[in-house]
């Protein structure tokens, strides 16, 4: 009889190890960035595509300051030239082309517009003196740089959103794992 208890108690200490092994969690934390459109700006979210605050920005990179990128902006206004066009006249029962004249578009005109400060602009790849940047950013307070104001945007930074999940089993696992039928 000795004999037998000793390995009846190493199963049962065997058996209460794995349960207690089963009863603790394991907690796991994920983080996925939601869709690019989803911006934080001063712990705010925002969907950059949809929302009517937001300002498409265009320019070209100047420097680095500060958080951000310091971006020229550009008017660019088109050029007319004097040319001819046809149109159709009808006087009731002939129709026949005049030739009228027309302005027409030649060119454009590109002039440096104010200069504007963009927080949180990415910098991967870094962008070169004279890169096109072209953006929806939420207008900021304005930002003081070298001896100028310059009206500011903020970019914002990604939604990233921490996932919990645990290897506990929901209640309603439980609850269906003790439902079955007996007869």
């Amino acid at each position: 009889m000795p004999k037998l208890i000793a390995p009846l108690r190493l199963l049962l200490m065997l058996a209460a190890g794995l349960l207690a092994a089963n009863v603790r969690p394991d907690i796991v934390t994920n983080y996925v960035q939601a869709h690019p459109d989803f911006r934080l700006v001063d712990g705010k979210l925002y969907n950059r595509a949809k929302s009517l605050l937001w300002k498409d920005i265009s320019g070209t990179f100047v420097c680095t300051n500060r958080g951000g990128v310091v971006v020229q902006t550009w008017k660019v206004e088109p050029v007319f030239g004097a040319g001819t066009g046809t149109e159709i006249h009808t006087d009731g029962i002939n129709s026949y082309r005049v030739v009228v004249p027309r302005k027409i578009k030649t060119g454009e005109s590109k002039t440096p517009g104010p200069k504007i400060f963009i927080r949180n602009y990415p910098l991967q790849p870094a962008p070169v003196t004279g890169a096109a940047i072209a953006c929806r950013a939420l207008p900021i307070e304005n930002v003081e740089f070298q001896t100028e104001i310059l009206a500011a945007y903020d970019f914002g930074t990604p939604n990233i959103v921490p996932v919990v999940t645990t290897n506990r089993p929901t209640q309603s696992a439980v609850h269906t794992q003790n439902s079955g039928t007996s007869k």
